[in-house]
């Protein structure tokens, strides 16, 4: 029974308790099926007012309540009239039709349609659990059969029990015990298998057998020994002369009938799969045993068992699910059926091995930056005040063209001053060299020079007030509009230009790639404001210091630009990628993980 059930207990309670409701109870049925096989396309359940003479009308049709599809039709006609299972394979769809038979009689068909690819298996055991609930309510209809009815219902008590225990292990001691007091048994004992040997649950009565160890043994060795042999096991040593034991095996049962004077018990294996399974033992020391009880117990645990299973099942550590699934999917893979997994498989393989044994460009990738191979600095010659500005920062600028201009009123006055001042000068000197008086001429000659030096200071002054471009370029920063009028101070910045003719790349490369960057490396970078070009450069510098780059540590490599394009911009960002030579494609994608994970498990374990 399909775990799905194992927390929808709601389910259950409306099976439950919708007896004298047809409609709520072939829906919650319905719901019951829905889960277990969610791929199911089509239902039907016919039943009969009188077993074998009908008449038989469909109690359940899904999705269509008005009418099934022809082949589902013709199949249960055909299981009608021969009181055996019928399934056809058409268009993909695998219908599947069951007569409902209980002691040789016939009270109904079931059907359902599912996708072919299914596993078929796990169809027939839902198939026969709807038989079951189907068989219960005709069984409820039928005064006449009231032992199934009470096996059926107590079936359901003790599901509603494994539901309403929150662990495996309390729904194991809950089951055996109310079952120990249903069938007035001694002891009931569970075991469920684990690496191909079954090992003891619970015991009734018990919540610990620790201290019971050859109870334990004995009943495991017993529980291993009925399910070595795949059937119900009944042993009573008055029974000795059964025919019907034949060549059958019961050392362990014996020994546990002599060792715990057990005059009747009863071993009922019930599996999921090759690896699920489990046995139920019943034990009685009453000298006799009333044919119901041991009907009742044999019937019993396939039902309750299968949900047990399923619950230790949902349960599992999650390392034994991860294994559980990897096992799935290797049977799948390996077993028949599933033709898309393996086609998965197989393509993965291939790129797989393509990727391993394929190699590529290994590149190295890394936020850039554009800087003019030279930046000069234009500066004020000396205080004064910004009389006109004719460029600022975004000008391209030819050689010489005049950028701005500082106020030169005081330079001309004073250039005019000392003009005047070296004309009396020399007026000094003539004079002195009319009258022949050597002292003065020295005097005025030293006078004149002094005078003439200043004046052409001053000129020199105001030829700098006029600021031109040293070179063609381009103007990086400066903007002296917004300060007409206002002061500068000598050697205050007034401008950078940079050339557009030579660049270089700065390139902040993450600290754990800098080991394969080297000096003459090519390499490529496309800047945000161009992404379609790839300009080529070459690794010219790598610096040793790191520094702080939003929240990293990177390393500053310089590249020069190799070749030209008028559209470049100093200040311009984009990213830039270093060939560093050919590597194997999977280690280029995956290197970065193996090297964080080394990284941190050395953090971690020191290894």
């Amino acid at each position: 029974m399909s775990s799905h059930l194992a927390g929808a207990p709601d389910i259950w309670s409306q099976l439950s308790s919708s007896f004298d409701n047809d409609a709520a109870y072939w829906a919650a049925w319905l719901q019951c099926c829905q889960r277990g096989l969610p791929d199911l396309r089509e239902v039907v359940l016919v039943l009969a007012d009188e077993p074998d003479t009908g008449p038989f009308l469909p109690a359940l049709m899904w999705p269509q309540a008005d009418g099934v599809s022809p082949l589902m039709a013709a199949l249960c006609e055909r299981v009608l009239d021969m009181h055996m299972p019928l399934q056809q394979v058409q268009d993909g769809v695998l219908v599947l039709v069951l007569p409902l038979l209980l002691h040789g009689r016939i009270h109904g068909v079931l059907g359902a349609a599912l996708p072919a690819t299914g596993n078929v298996r796990q169809v027939l055991d839902w198939l026969k659990w709807g038989m079951g609930w189907a068989l219960l309510r005709q069984g409820q209809q039928m005064a006449d059969d009231g032992e199934f009815t009470e096996r059926l219902l107590k079936s359901l008590d003790l599901l509603m029990l494994v539901v309403g225990e929150s662990t495996a292990h309390d729904a194991c001691h809950a089951v055996v015990t109310d079952m120990a007091v249903a069938l007035a048994c001694d002891r009931v004992a569970v075991g469920f298998a684990s690496r191909g040997h079954i090992k003891l649950k619970a015991l009734s009565h018990s919540a610990e057998f620790a201290g019971r160890q050859d109870l334990a043994s004995f009943l495991g060795n017993a529980m291993n020994e009925a399910a070595d042999q795949g059937a119900a096991f009944y042993f009573s040593p008055d029974e000795e002369a059964d025919a019907s034991r034949g060549l059958r095996i019961d050392r362990e049962h014996r020994a546990l009938a002599e060792g715990f004077a057990a005059n009747h018990i009863l071993s009922v294996p019930f599996f999921l799969d090759d690896e699920r399974y489990g046995v139920f033992v019943f034990e009685w020391t009453a000298p006799q045993l009333a044919s119901a009880q041991r009907h009742l117990a044999q019937t019993l645990p396939p039902i309750v068992g299968r949900m047990l299973l399923d619950k230790l099942h949902a349960e599992r550590p999650w390392w034994q699910r991860l294994r559980g699934v990897a096992s799935t999917e290797l049977n799948r893979l390996l077993g028949p059926l599933h033709a898309g997994r393996k086609l998965f498989a197989l393509c993965s393989v291939v790129l797989l091995l393509f990727f391993s044994l394929a190699e590529g460009d290994y590149r190295i990738a890394a936020e850039s930056q554009l800087e003019g191979a030279v930046k000069r600095t234009i500066v004020a010659p000396f205080d004064g005040f910004v009389a006109n500005a004719y460029a600022r920062a975004g000008y391209v600028v030819s050689k010489g063209s005049l950028l701005a201009t500082l106020d030169d009123r005081d330079l001309k006055l004073e250039a005019n001053k000392w003009g005047s001042t070296q004309s009396q000068y020399l007026n000094q000197l003539q004079d002195a060299q009319a009258q022949s008086d050597l002292s003065q001429i020295q005097i005025s000659i030293a006078q004149s020079e002094q005078a003439a030096a200043q004046k052409a200071l001053s000129e020199g002054m105001l030829d700098r007030s006029r600021i031109h471009a040293p070179f063609a370029g381009f103007i990086v920063t400066g903007d002296l509009s917004q300060q007409l009028g206002g002061a500068v101070k000598k050697g205050q910045t007034l401008f950078e230009i940079a050339p557009l003719d030579s660049y270089r790349v700065i390139l902040y490369v993450n600290e754990a790639d800098i080991d394969e960057i080297v000096v003459g490396q090519p390499g490529q970078l496309v800047v945000t404001a161009m992404p379609g070009e790839r300009l080529p450069l070459r690794v010219s510098l790598v610096t040793s210091v790191a520094q702080a780059r939003e929240g990293k540590n990177v390393f500053r490599v310089e590249a020069t630009l190799l070749g030209k394009n008028a559209k470049l911009r100093p200040g311009m960002e984009g990213i830039g990628k270093i060939h560093v030579g050919e590597r194997k494609l999977i280690w280029i994608w995956t290197h970065s993980l193996f090297d964080w994970l080394r990284l941190n498990i050395w953090s971690w374990l020191g290894w």
